[in-house]
């Protein structure tokens, strides 16, 4: 005879209530856009009351830095899932990077981190909320985009961090064109472009190297 499952405790129904509160989030602001976005769309979407909503997060830029910090982890892990075990030149990995940041930056995830993003700017409780989340996220990628660039042998920390800004916001300002209707093969070609660009870039700065690097990972 089958046992019945087990109950949840409340910290884990609890817990299932958060996830799926954030991923309500992350799909209305795909879908609608921040401005769009309340926490009733939210506790509609995912499907719980009001008062559950508000326990898990009392307020919208409270739900916001969850979503922020839960998207992050999801981008770190899918560079880390695809960068794994791979032994890379400086050049492919630059070019790896680039193609799971297109990836990411294109995906709900992407977007909805993108939208929280832009809104800081006109939201003061959002970006009180926000900012130290992001600009956290920020520091973490240039100590780590760094650490991989010198171990290629780029040890020049301004040329590193001016790789990583160029990279990031030609990769934002795709996404959004592409968000907002631009033809995607005018897009694709655009992010090809960038491709070469910067990876023309990485191996001239190598060849300037006494042994350019492969990097074990």
């Amino acid at each position: 005879m089958t046992a019945p499952p087990a109950r949840l405790t409340q910290a884990q129904r609890s817990g299932r209530t958060r996830e799926r509160l954030v991923a309500a989030a992350i799909d209305a602001l795909y879908r609608y856009g921040y401005a769009a976005v309340s926490t009733t769309l939210v506790a509609e979407l995912a499907g719980v009351s009001r008062g559950a909503m508000l326990h898990q997060f009392s307020t919208k830029a409270h739900l916001m830095a969850e979503v922020a910090e839960t998207t992050h982890q999801r981008n770190i892990a899918a560079y880390r899932s695809t960068l794994s075990g791979n032994s890379l030149t400086a050049e492919e990995r630059l070019l790896t990077i680039l193609d799971v940041g297109w990836l990411r930056h294109g995906s709900p995830d992407g977007v909805a981190h993108d939208e929280i993003r832009s809104a800081t700017r006109s939201d003061p409780e959002l970006a009180e909320r926000v900012m130290p989340v992001l600009l956290r996220h920020a520091e973490e990628t240039q100590e780590t985009f760094f650490r991989l660039m010198a171990a290629a042998g780029i040890t020049d920390r301004p040329v590193s961090d001016a790789l990583l800004t160029m990279a990031v916001a030609a990769l934002r300002g795709l996404a959004l064109e592409k968000a907002l209707g631009q033809d995607e093969a005018q897009v694709e070609a655009a992010f090809q472009q960038l491709r070469r660009t910067l990876g023309a870039d990485i191996r001239d700065r190598l060849a300037r190297t006494e042994e350019p690097g492969v990097i074990y990972v």
